[in-house]
């Protein structure tokens, strides 16, 4: 099962508390830190993807698997990200991380490299079920 952009977003959101509008971060930066993660995901564990090219083909729409960064605000948010949901956490813990950098706070850089340690620590440990 694989969920949407707009699914991503609205958890990362939940997870920073922003909530309300005018929202702290906008869409853009949203998609940039899913755009991040994917590149990361490749990075790390490219196996990841090997689940959506041989067990179920992207449909006309769905992000290509293997370029990943191709998400812009013009993508539709029901879009299908292609990384089963089993790895749906970790993917939010990175996007929180990677917008938790933005603030300034020191406080704000401890809580955002603890994200990027459990994206880490998680994608390395989820496995192939």
């Amino acid at each position: 099962m694989y969920a949407q952009i707009q699914d991503y977003i609205r958890l990362t959101r939940s997870s920073l508390q922003d909530l309300i509008e005018p929202y702290r971060y906008s869409d853009q930066d949203m998609i940039d830190a899913l755009n991040f993660v994917m590149t990361e995901i490749h990075r790390i564990r490219p196996d990841i993807f090997l689940d959506v090219k041989y067990q179920r083909p992207l449909k006309r729409g769905d992000i290509s698997a293997y370029a990943p960064g191709l998400i812009t605000t013009t993508t539709p948010v029901n879009t299908y990200v292609p990384v089963t949901m089993r790895y749906m956490h970790p993917i939010i813990w990175y996007m929180s991380g990677y917008l938790q950098t933005y603030d300034v706070a020191d406080t704000q850089d401890q809580r955002a490299q603890a994200f990027m340690q459990k994206f880490q620590q998680q994608l390395m440990t989820v496995t192939a079920a």
